[in-house]
């Protein structure tokens, strides 16, 4: 789970140091900034989603085949392609543990993503950044994320355990938003690119213990009907009406 989402990360890493190369952007004679940056992000929506689309193809084909170990470790009769929708609901609602679990997941990922909404524009107006220098905030969290991507999977969880790691996580989250909250006050980017760094080491924290819990909660016939439900969750989390409203 670490290292997955850790690879992850170095990806959006990239994302906002190219991103911010791309816009850097200086008018011309002829169009105006607004005209030059529309045309810049028309151009970054055409070609990312293809690439994304080619990975993504790339990375899962014949993988299951090859790789799976699903047939040796279950012998389990109603294989987990064979689920129907209504199955696979009657499954996440059989544990009023799990009902409860999903909302937190929801609740979570809303807490920590909603940032993104305003993330860039606190940038640009509190502390008068470009486009380019917004876009590469971007950058500073997702470093601090892989670093605690990388403590919470080999270090933190195999010490102090998953549920721990996971209320650490929370407590952490909380408190580096008070930091990019008060980093405003100084208006000096320095203090806000710190905290940022900070969020994203508590957002590695929270993220990964809270994943780890959630696999915890089925055996390995359903997991991929709680890998489904966990991805649910955040898309309903990162494209809630706050998100529209931002």
């Amino acid at each position: 789970m670490a290292i997955v989402w850790s690879l992850l990360m170095v990806g959006i890493v990239i994302g906002g140091i190219s991103g911010s190369i791309v816009l850097e952007i200086e008018p011309s004679a002829t169009q105006s900034f607004l005209e030059v940056l529309q045309t810049r992000i028309t151009q970054v929506f055409g070609i990312v989603p293809l690439i994304v689309l080619g990975l993504a193809i790339l990375a899962t084909w014949r993988v299951e085949r090859r790789f799976s170990r699903f047939a040796s470790r279950s012998s389990f009769c109603d294989r987990e392609e064979n689920i129907t929708l209504g199955r696979a609901w009657k499954i996440l609602g059989a544990s009023r543990q799990t009902g409860i679990f999903l909302v937190f997941l929801v609740l979570l990922t809303l807490g920590l993503f909603m940032q993104e909404a305003v993330l860039e524009p606190y940038g640009g107006e509190v502390f008068n950044m470009s486009v380019a220098e917004t876009t590469q905030l971007n950058a500073f969290w997702g470093v601090g994320i892989l670093v605690g991507y990388s403590l919470t999977g080999f270090v933190v969880i195999p010490r102090l355990g998953k549920q721990l790691t996971t209320k650490i996580g929370c407590f952490l989250v909380a408190c580096s938003f008070s930091t990019i909250i008060l980093a405003g006050f100084t208006q000096m980017a320095s203090i806000l690119q710190a905290a940022l760094i900070l969020f994203g080491v508590a957002t590695g924290f929270a993220t990964v213990g809270a994943l780890s819990l959630m696999l915890d909660l089925t055996a390995a016939e359903t997991a991929g009907t709680f890998i489904g439900a966990w991805g649910l969750a955040q898309a309903l989390s990162r494209r809630s009406p706050f998100f529209s409203a931002g």
